[in-house]
């Protein structure tokens, strides 16, 4: 398995931990943090694919920020971003790393920071187009003007985001 750590350039603090990886078929019984009934959901087998991947690079990222991904689960905030729980029952309460799952071109992303810190990763083809109508969802008032005016640059605000 080629699990490949990344490093922004320039940054020391906070903590933070980046991590990739290929997509690849897992089955449920070998990664930890996911949740069964999730995956359930999945109709199409590239997705359940890259929703495996990207939980079980997650539990690579614990595991080396030094947690014991037995006494964590998965959760999702009303916008679906996923973060880390103990598990209930514990009596655990230590301040947990924030976390991001990314998935593009047959690539999992996993980004892991220190309590106190939000990150997000999102990671497209440099290749990858967005329709023109899809801007206003993006930016408004000057930043849209400046986007429709240069729609090649879309993709990398995107991702900015």
């Amino acid at each position: 398995m080629s699990v490949e750590e990344l490093h922004p350039p320039g940054v020391n603090q906070p903590r933070m931990l980046l991590l990739r990886m290929p997509v690849r078929s897992f089955s449920i019984d070998e990664v930890a943090l996911a949740n069964a009934d999730e995956v359930a959901t999945f109709a199409i087998e590239k997705r359940r694919d890259e929703h495996l991947s990207g939980r079980w690079l997650l539990g690579q990222a614990v595991e080396a920020w030094g947690l014991d991904i037995a006494g964590l689960s998965v959760h999702r905030t009303d916008h679906r971003a996923p973060y880390l729980r103990h598990i209930p029952g514990l009596w655990r309460n230590t301040p947990l790393p924030s976390i991001s799952i990314g998935h593009a071109s047959g690539w999992a992303f996993v980004a892991i920071i220190e309590h106190g810190w939000r990150i997000g990763i999102d990671a497209e083809s440099a290749n990858r187009g967005l329709q023109e109508n899809a801007f206003n969802l993006m930016c408004k008032g000057e930043e849209l003007l400046a986007l429709q005016n240069a729609p090649s640059h879309a993709i990398e605000l995107w991702v900015a985001k």
